[in-house]
């Protein structure tokens, strides 16, 4: 090489190898729909993927084309095998026994369905699991147990919770060193989001190969109880940061971590006490109300009240209160109110009088919306001199704003209630909350029609 100055090597790799003058070109998987549905004026045939397992698909069946009663079908298989092309062509050798739907719908067993590759490929190309088999093996004891373990998360995670979750393997410090051995074998993906934290995410298939592979060691339940403590963790600190200035990260937090969220509490309910499941109550009925997950998120507390049903009444609160707001935003006004009026019963009872402004402002709101005028305003004025005496600024403003709705549902919208709102509408600037913030506008637009 230090002879032919020029000369230049053009190589693949399942990783670098590592040497002076190297270029690494990372190849990535063929493009791929990301959404269920296609956009107006997008074709299927545009991404690489859905081209080659039409492609491959001829070949076995020639009077196979996309049409529109099976593009949703190929778009889930190139979607669902992230774009892999042996996975694909796998995929597409299956037309010969199979319609496309079925081999769509049976995608949670690839790695049974997808064994039929062709004679002259290599013995670790004809099927999915030898491939993986193969990948697996070369790796060494400590890289296969953190394979295993990061297969828990879904849709990625962050450094903290990667050592949170293999906790006990190897010191902090190393955890950096095994995934940036994951990284350049590309078993696992990295990427800078925005805000600069690092995030690290695996291709569904190798996540389910990495699960059964834990399964194997008989280390599924210690494992997800590690990702289930670190994110019950997370939500209780989110709780307390989705009120201030800090609102905007943390509820961009939350959706980058929704997934991970999700199967927490999947598990919670089957294997978990109620105390811990209700931990993550708080912040996550927040979240949901403030990006529009209302069904989902009803559906949520809904279970998690049945799981805590004979939980402590200052642990059941904590899914109570966002389940009414819930049910309110989701117009089901006579269930919001039965869980409004038990969660102000309860939090009177034990003296916690910031999760109380909260419930009244929530109880002022039904009574807004079910003409009972006096009942409204004194659950507004009750919270405001709750929120002067903590010092909660977003109470608050929410005290204020609200006041302010009741004023113009009455008809009795005037200059103390306009500088009531516009108090509060400089609060919500200041604690970064958009969603009150067009609140406030909704009112003045509402008051400028009616004059």
């Amino acid at each position: 090489l230090s002879g032919r100055a020029q000369l230049k090597i053009l190589t693949t790799s399942r990783e670098s190898l590592d040497i002076q003058g190297e270029t690494i070109l990372r190849v990535p998987p063929l493009s791929f729909p990301i959404s269920r549905q296609l956009l107006p004026g997008e074709k299927l045939e545009d991404y690489e993927s859905a081209r080659l397992l039409l492609e491959r698909a001829v070949a076995v069946k020639p009077d196979f084309g996309i049409t529109g009663g099976n593009a949703s079908a190929v778009a889930q298989i190139c979607r669902r095998l992230d774009g892999i092309p042996l996975a694909i062509e796998l995929a597409a050798a299956r037309l010969k026994v199979l319609p496309v739907g079925q081999i769509a719908a049976r995608l949670d067993d690839r790695f049974s369905l997808l064994t039929a590759g062709g004679r002259t490929m290599l013995p670790r190309h004809q099927t999915l699991r030898a491939v993986m088999d193969w990948s697996y093996n070369l790796l060494s004891e400590k890289e296969q147990a953190f394979l295993c373990r990061l297969s828990v998360f879904v849709g990625g995670w962050g450094l903290e919770a990667a050592q949170a979750v293999c906790a006990g393997m190897v010191q902090p410090n190393e955890v950096i060193d095994v995934m940036a051995s994951l990284v350049d074998k590309s078993l696992v993906e990295f990427a800078e989001e925005p805000g600069g934290l690092g995030r690290y995410q695996m291709l569904e298939t190798v996540r389910q190969y990495g699960l059964e592979r834990l399964s194997e060691t008989g280390q599924v339940e210690a494992t997800r109880r590690r990702h289930v403590l670190f994110f019950a963790g997370l939500a209780e600190k989110a709780e307390q940061r989705l009120r201030g200035p800090e609102m905007r990260t943390w509820i961009e937090r939350l959706e980058m971590e929704h997934d991970n969220f999700r199967a927490a509490l999947d598990w919670t309910l089957v294997h978990e006490s109620p105390e811990l499941s209700l931990c993550f109550a708080g912040a996550l009925g927040i979240f949901w109300r403030k990006r529009g997950y209302l069904s989902e998120g009803r559906k949520w507390l809904e279970r998690l009240l049945v799981h805590g049903e004979h939980a402590p009444e200052q642990l059941r609160v904590k899914a109570m209160a966002p389940a009414s707001w819930l049910a309110r935003d989701l117009g089901d006004y006579e269930q919001a109110t039965a869980l409004q009026e038990e969660s102000l019963e309860i939090l009177r009872a034990t003296g916690n009088k910031l999760e109380m402004v909260d419930v009244l402002i929530q109880g002022g709101l039904l009574a807004v919306y079910q003409n009972d005028p006096q009942r409204a305003f004194a659950c507004f004025n009750e919270c405001l001199t709750l929120s002067e005496e903590l010092g909660y600024r977003w109470g608050r403003a929410m005290a204020l704003v609200n006041l302010g709705h009741a004023a113009l549902f009455n008809l009795q919208w005037d200059a103390h209630s306009r500088s009531r709102c516009e108090e509060s509408l400089e609060l919500f600037k200041e604690l970064g909350d958009e969603t009150e913030q067009a609140s406030y506008s909704s009112l003045v637009t509402c008051w400028a029609r009616l004059a």
